[in-house]
């Protein structure tokens, strides 16, 4: 490969991974937190174990530390649903458990320089877990200013930004 991987390329790489396995895929087809790391030019993926995404996270920023990665890339799904009313009944309820809610992953690669490739995709289904529709893109976050978090900042959490 004559192109060095950077982070769109890593981006666009796991982010097209994911839709495919959702687009071929039933019911039961969800990804776990996935981490993803570029050392040396090569591409790999490292599966983490761990009780809270707060684990999670040490973990990953203890292994990019370790393998001395150039790039990595974080992927996972989540439920997202509408703000209701506070007297509303449904507000009490959590995402995962309302019949209104939207499935998304997000994706997120980064570099030890700050540059950052990252987007939302929804995944439409029944309630019954059928996908219905096309995956669709709900926000591309390329070159926003406020997008911080966790999934950002795996570099800086490992002391290597």
């Amino acid at each position: 490969m004559d192109k060095t991987m950077d982070a769109h390329a890593l981006h666009d790489l796991v982010a097209g991974m994911h839709m495919s396995y959702y687009e071929t895929g039933g019911p039961d087809r969800q990804i776990d937190m996935m981490l993803c790391a570029v050392v040396r030019g090569r591409v790999g993926f490292v599966e983490l174990e761990a009780g809270s995404h707060d684990e999670w996270y040490a973990k990953a920023a203890h292994v990019l530390r370790g393998l001395d990665a150039e790039l990595y890339c974080v992927a996972s799904e989540a439920w997202l649903a509408t703000a209701k009313p506070v007297g509303d009944p449904v507000n009490r309820l959590t995402p995962s458990q309302r019949s209104d809610r939207m499935e998304v992953v997000a994706t997120v690669a980064a570099d030890r320089q700050g540059n950052v490739a990252s987007s939302v995709k929804m995944i439409e289904r029944h309630a019954e877990g059928e996908r219905i529709g096309a995956v669709r893109s709900l926000t591309d976050c390329d070159g926003f200013d406020g997008a911080e978090g966790r999934m950002f900042s795996i570099f800086e959490m490992a002391g290597l930004a």
